[in-house]
């Protein structure tokens, strides 16, 4: 049997789990996700990168780069040692802990890395609970971006410099 064919089954199966009344919402989900391969990422993470660079004049020595959540392991953290090879810095300023755990008096600037911004609810979220009372300037650095949800967190003032790669301009949730 062929890989199109294997595949059109499992989608079936999987709708298989819906009421009818429900397959017109499940198909526009499948219709909108987008896959995104660890080439393309690269791409984003490269440019990126470059934009950092260029911000902080190649230097630096000053900042903290942290994952956006209260984990190392959140969905920015997959990206922190991506960025560290691309900008060409010492794994010590990716720490392994949350960047509450790190002694700010060095630090000028915190960068801190996210998959996409939905919404824009977690990164307003994280902010008023982790950065009201810190004194260093603020990055927020995404792949992907609802237009929407960038606007919020912009609207908010939560970080100093919001840099995004790609915009969506909608949301497939109408």
């Amino acid at each position: 049997m062929e890989a199109g064919k294997i595949k059109e089954q499992t989608v079936v199966r999987w709708l298989h789990n819906f009421q009818p009344s429900e397959f017109e919402d499940a198909l526009l989900v499948l219709k909108n996700i987008q896959y995104y391969n660890s080439d393309i990422v690269a791409t984003y993470i490269r440019a990126l990168s470059k934009e950092l660079s260029k911000m902080f004049n190649g230097n630096f020595s000053n900042v903290l780069f942290n994952p956006l959540g209260d984990s190392p392991a959140s969905s920015g953290g997959n990206f922190l040692y991506a960025f560290c090879k691309e900008l060409g810095v010492s794994q010590g300023s990716f720490p392994y802990s949350t960047f509450k755990e790190v002694d700010l008096s060095k630090v000028s600037s915190i960068v801190f890395f996210d998959d996409m911004i939905g919404s824009g609810n977690q990164a307003i979220g994280f902010a008023k609970e982790h950065l009201q009372e810190i004194e260093v300037n603020t990055y927020y650095v995404a792949l992907l971006a609802f237009q929407e949800g960038y606007e919020r967190v912009k609207r908010e003032n939560c970080f100093n410099n919001i840099i995004v790669h790609e915009f969506r301009h909608n949301s497939i949730i109408q």
